[in-house]
């Protein structure tokens, strides 16, 4: 079985290996249910086939702080409705140049 923990785990690991000594923020990593809770941070429970795991993930070295946030399917494989919420949320949503004038100030 894999966990929550377990990834949590993975990623202080490897930032081990590349001697980054500090994270720049608790990590979250989410599956199911509980990626959709903002800074969800127990990092504790099985993560099951079909459910989308989410990991938000920083690390700090020579005073730079670094970012990442992924989503993924537990099994590898997204289903027909995950690819299409997927697909939905990576679409931009407005152009700049469409931004009214009073957002530019």
């Amino acid at each position: 079985e894999l966990n929550e923990m377990t990834m949590d785990g993975v990623f202080r690991f490897v930032l081990a290996q590349q001697l980054c000594d500090l994270l720049a923020f608790k990590t979250i990593a989410a599956s199911g249910e509980r990626a959709t809770i903002l800074h969800y941070s127990q990092n504790n429970h099985v993560m099951k086939d079909g459910e989308l795991f989410l990991c938000d993930l920083g690390a700090t070295h020579n005073y730079y702080c670094a970012d990442i946030s992924r989503t993924f399917p537990v099994n590898g494989r997204f289903t027909e409705r995950q690819k299409r919420s997927m697909r939905s949320s990576c679409r931009p949503r407005r152009s700049w140049k469409k931004t009214p004038e009073s957002a530019s100030r």
